[in-house]
């Protein structure tokens, strides 16, 4: 028995060093036509290939045993070594409700033995169970049965698992918050009398049919209210939006909105009295009231974004992809996070030529704008040759407030800046006193 286990043994070591050995191939060897299998043979294999997959979904340990050679023995993507009882007691429990293999290639390393390596993706059985991501390499053997799998190694795709995960989670933690609907109606804004204070996600309607200037539907804002202060009050003085802001937050505290189109959006709903507004030529208000609440959600963020005056305390870098950011403002006045992406070649200093540019304190920005014009010519480039553009933007979010919101941003450059007026100063905006960030997004 002891011969049979080490010949056996041996035989695998072999497998593995002709694996090794193909693995260190030049590219160019393996890509010429004599390596490739016969049209045939590669049909033969997929049409295998296709029926493991479908055995495993269906739980069906005999199927996955007649098309697996004697010898087989498996390296997972931890690097243990497994054998065919545990490769095919696998397969009988039928916990896979998704296989499938894509990009697959195909080497002939012999007339009866071809290497394949393909990404195989596959979930368990309940929805979002589990779910993995790898690239397998599995060795095929002619045998007197046909082609059989003798060998299958996997290597975990760990950015895409880690990706996979990390949505899984945030979803979880998105589907067990509380949801404020708020409708922009015929008769008015719809709200509820009373909410619970803490995360919660918001989901705006307009059922009116009321548009913006830019033909995007109406949508309010959340604020709430200083004390002392009324929506009657709010409403004289939300006309004055643009001329001036001060007079509304002196009222009220607002939570922010997204002004490029984000994900979801959830705000961490302070105890006090509400209201949703709209900034209509005749502007419109919901009242509700935020209750107290001894146990609100918890959320954690993929990305945190501190607010203060004057800047920004975040990453530098961060992956791409969806991602869910805690934006804070920790100031003494409001603050906004507006994402650029840079073109090649840009930086900082040009987008703060082109907002200077368009500023009229100009001559307060960051050291490096000689004249106005060079800012005028920057922008003019800027805008010519598409070097920037805005990515995302989270705007006029009062000091204390708090927002948690889906971003899925590019792989590349970008400027963050904050473009409001200094309320509590000279009313130069934020980014003339050093509200930049630059952020690099990476595959």
């Amino acid at each position: 028995m002891w011969v049979v286990r080490r010949v056996d043994w041996l035989r695998r070591m072999l497998v593995l060093l002709l694996l090794v050995c193909v693995a260190l191939l030049p590219a160019a060897a393996l890509a010429q036509d004599d390596s490739a299998p016969a049209d045939e043979d590669v049909e033969a294999i997929a049409a295998v290939i296709d029926e493991l997959l479908a055995a495993f979904v269906a739980g069906d340990a005999d199927a996955v045993d007649a098309l697996t050679a004697e010898s087989f023995f498996q390296v997972d993507n931890m690097g243990e070594i497994q054998d065919r009882d545990a490769w095919l007691e696998v397969a009988g429990l039928g916990i896979f409700a998704e296989m499938t293999v894509s990009d697959v290639t195909m080497t002939a390393l012999s007339d009866d033995l071809v290497l394949a390596v393909g990404s195989l993706d596959g979930a368990g059985e309940a929805e979002g169970s589990f779910a993995f991501f790898e690239t397998d390499s599995f060795l095929f053997e002619r045998t007197d049965d046909g082609w059989q799998l003798a060998f299958l190694q996997g290597t975990d795709r760990a950015a895409e698992t880690e990706a996979y995960w990390a949505g899984a989670m945030r979803e979880e933690m998105i589907a067990a918050l509380p949801t404020l609907t708020i409708e922009v109606s015929e008769d008015g804004i719809v709200v509820p009398e009373e909410v619970p204070a803490g995360p919660t996600l918001i989901e705006m309607i307009n059922s009116a049919g009321t548009t913006s200037e830019d033909g995007s539907p109406i949508l309010p804002e959340i604020t709430r209210l200083r004390d002392d202060a009324t929506v009657d009050d709010l409403l004289e003085v939300l006309p004055l939006a643009n001329t001036d802001p001060g007079a509304i937050l002196a009222l009220s505290q607002f939570y922010g909105i997204q002004i490029v189109p984000g994900g979801r959006m959830i705000l961490d709903l302070q105890p006090g009295e509400h209201a949703a507004v709209t900034f209509e030529e005749t502007p419109q208000a919901g009242a509700f009231t935020v209750t107290e609440n001894d146990t609100p959600a918890e959320l954690t963020a993929d990305v945190q974004v501190e607010l203060v005056d004057f800047a920004f305390s975040m990453p530098d870098e961060i992956p791409a992809g969806p991602q869910l950011w805690e934006i804070a403002n920790n100031g003494s006045q409001w603050h906004e996070v507006v994402v650029m992406e840079l073109g090649e070649g840009m930086t900082i200093d040009d987008v703060l030529a082109m907002l200077a540019s368009e500023s009229p304190h100009a001559e307060e920005v960051a050291e490096g704008e000689e004249t106005a014009a060079e800012g005028e010519e920057a922008a003019a480039e800027g805008e010519e040759e598409g070097s920037f553009m805005p990515a995302y933007g989270y705007v006029s979010i009062s000091e204390g407030m708090r927002a948690f919101v889906e971003v899925d941003l590019a792989p590349g450059t970008y400027a963050v800046i904050c473009l409001l007026p200094d309320i509590l100063g000279d009313m130069s905006p934020h980014f003339a006193h050093g509200m930049v960030h630059t952020l690099t997004v990476t595959e």
